[in-house]
């Protein structure tokens, strides 16, 4: 299909388990898909970051109801979020299984709703909003999130994974410029519960991201941070990506002992490398710190004497930081 047609007229009128291609252009539509229907733009199979050609660029929400649903290859910048109803860029719900999510750009999206209600801002967020059925097996990889913003109270989230969600895998993405120094608070990748129900995510890995300029309002109390536990579930671990430059790179506030974070570089963030608030351990060994020293901070490496000699990020809370990485990850050797 071309510029000019429907997408969501395509989905309608396809079988289960067809491919729609859709070429280079702009689609100023929402878009659900509610069948086993894989959607290839013009990118598929080209990372967000990656050389890329002309764009499929949908100007609407996209929302994957489907089990093996598929959103590949696209641009995705949706108007301003004038309720809560519109305010996730592309969206999985409530219990869609084995969906895939891969080499999109999703950008420029914020919030312009002057009549007020706590809501964020989500660029792409898997949301497990059923209580009894968990989404499984969820996949969102190779995407570029970039410049999400909210000038209300709430904040921004790059990349979501909330609710009763059974399996998901965030791989290779980059998330860039959340919050955007305006917003109260911004995540780059956040598991998170929903006040929908008690049910949380379980078996989250996040491996391979860049999470870099999460950056809040320089007045606000919060911070922007790279990525965020808040969820009290089980089986959570990042490792191998950078997370460089947000205000806190690492923040833990439930379940530290069901975390793992290792053989990450986490460098160069503003108030905190790590900070951990839970009143259990974080394994937060073999991590590349920004110096060969280890990490700083009040809870970072000291001598036998008391005195700080860790030279990296910050860290504070329960975190066993030790062994650390003298190199960084992307160095020939450690």
């Amino acid at each position: 299909m071309s510029d000019g047609d429907s997408i969501q007229a395509a989905i309608t009128s396809a079988s289960s388990g067809a491919t729609i291609c859709v070429e280079p252009g702009t689609y100023a539509e929402d878009v659900t898909v509610d069948e086993e229907l894989t959607l290839d733009g013009p990118n598929s199979g080209i990372p967000g970051d990656g050389n890329r050609g002309d764009e499929a660029t949908i100007e609407g929400r996209v929302i994957l109801g489907a089990d093996g649903a598929k959103l590949d290859g696209f641009d995705v910048t949706p108007p301003a979020a004038e309720s809560n109803q519109t305010s996730e860029a592309v969206r999985a719900s409530n219990t869609p299984n084995d969906i895939v999510i891969a080499n999109n750009v999703v950008r420029d999206f914020e919030r312009d709703d002057s009549g007020g209600g706590f809501y964020g801002v989500d660029g792409i967020n898997i949301f497990g909003g059923d209580a009894s059925e968990a989404i499984e097996n969820a996949t969102v990889r190779q995407n570029k999130v970039q410049n999400l913003r909210n000038e209300d109270q709430a904040g921004a989230a790059g990349i979501s994974i909330q609710g009763n969600v059974n399996g998901a895998d965030v791989e290779d993405n980059v998330v860039t410029e959340i919050a955007e120094e305006v917003t109260a608070y911004g995540f780059g990748v956040v598991i998170r519960g929903t006040g929908n129900h008690d049910e949380v995510p379980e078996d989250v890995t996040v491996t391979g991201n860049e999470l870099t300029d999460v950056l809040s309002d320089p007045s606000s109390q919060f911070d922007g941070v790279g990525f965020e536990v808040e969820a009290d579930g089980s089986g959570y671990q990042a490792t191998e990506n950078v997370i460089e430059n947000n205000n806190l790179g690492i923040e833990v506030k439930v379940a530290a002992d069901e975390t793992v974070i290792d053989f990450n570089d986490i460098v160069d963030n503003t108030r905190r490398g790590a900070l951990n608030v839970d009143n259990t351990t974080l394994d937060a060994t073999n991590n590349w710190w920004g110096h060969a020293s280890g990490p700083g901070g009040p809870d970072g490496r000291r001598n036998p004497a008391g005195k700080e000699v860790g030279k990296g990020d910050d860290i504070e809370g329960d975190i066993d930081f030790r062994p650390w990485l003298r190199r960084s990850i992307d160095s020939p050797s450690r």
